[in-house]
């Protein structure tokens, strides 16, 4: 029996998946990289990368973020998938999601409303009636801009200094081409579920931000903008978005598996920033 939920249509007789499709092992990058880019946050703007409060904050960072790409993936299994997914899944996910978020803002204010940031950020992409991962466009403004610098500033809040404006503009390209070339990847799916799809030639803007974002990079590594010893990550991060862009026929699987490789170098970014405190 086909049923509308939230002017979405469902399907109740769908069998149910468990918490290993809510919670898929192709996320586990993703959060990794979570907690790097807090780590980055927090050694950018002179602060103590191993002190207790950025410890912490990263792996709340990391647990945050788990239970909001489960709430993702129930939501896309329920509407997309026409699975039925129970609403306890979502009641749990929400609560961990929440209980996350006050004890970040226990470490600081400024942390727990950053994250509380992120919170509503993933239900206004996701959840419906608003469920703006509809629409491509929105890919670039949170995926690319808003979601990665809300992770960053949670790193800088534990610090001395602002991240500076160069810093963030080249982030929020990187993040950008990264997001076009997903969506541009998803097409197919769009298509089928009535979402808005990238237009043809939208490549060609995803690859223009990537260069911008990585000669930016090595620009401000160059300026000693930050350390110039950064370049080398720099380096090894370019050899992926060659990866990423280089054939028409990368699909979005093999760059989920590819990530596992940006994952690796995720924690060896983690261990150098320590290390180098």
């Amino acid at each position: 029996m086909n049923t509308d939920y939230c002017g979405f249509r469902t399907n109740k007789q769908s069998p149910q998946a468990g918490w290993a499709q809510v919670m898929p092992l192709h996320r586990m990058p993703v959060l990794i990289k979570t907690s790097a880019l807090i780590a980055f946050g927090v050694w950018v703007s002179h602060g103590v990368v191993t002190s207790s409060h950025a410890l912490v904050t990263m792996f709340l960072g990391a647990l945050l973020w788990a239970a909001l790409y489960g709430i993702n993936e129930w939501s896309d299994l329920r509407l997309e998938a026409g699975v039925a997914m129970p609403n306890s899944y979502a009641l749990l996910l929400g609560v961990a999601a929440g209980i996350t978020t006050v004890a970040a803002g226990l470490i600081s204010w400024k942390v727990g409303v950053l994250f509380g940031g992120m919170v509503v950020s993933q239900v206004l992409y996701c959840i419906p009636p608003f469920r703006a991962k509809r629409y491509w466009y929105s890919a670039l403004v949170l995926s690319g801009g808003i979601n990665p610098m809300l992770r960053l500033e949670a790193g800088a809040a534990l610090g001395l200094h602002s991240v500076p404006f160069q810093l963030i503009v080249v982030f929020i390209l990187l993040h950008m081409g990264a997001a076009v070339r997903s969506r541009c990847l998803l097409r197919q799916r769009d298509r089928k579920l009535g979402y808005a799809v990238a237009p043809p030639k939208t490549e060609w803007f995803g690859i223009a931000v990537t260069i911008l974002g990585l000669s930016g990079s090595f620009l401000v590594c160059y300026l000693q903008i930050v350390p110039r010893f950064l370049a080398l990550f720099v380096a090894l991060a370019s050899g992926f978005a060659v990866y990423s862009w280089s054939s028409e026929d990368r699909n979005l699987g093999q760059l989920r598996r590819a990530w596992l490789w940006f994952a690796v170098l995720a924690v060896i970014f983690v261990a150098f920033l320590a290390f180098r405190a």
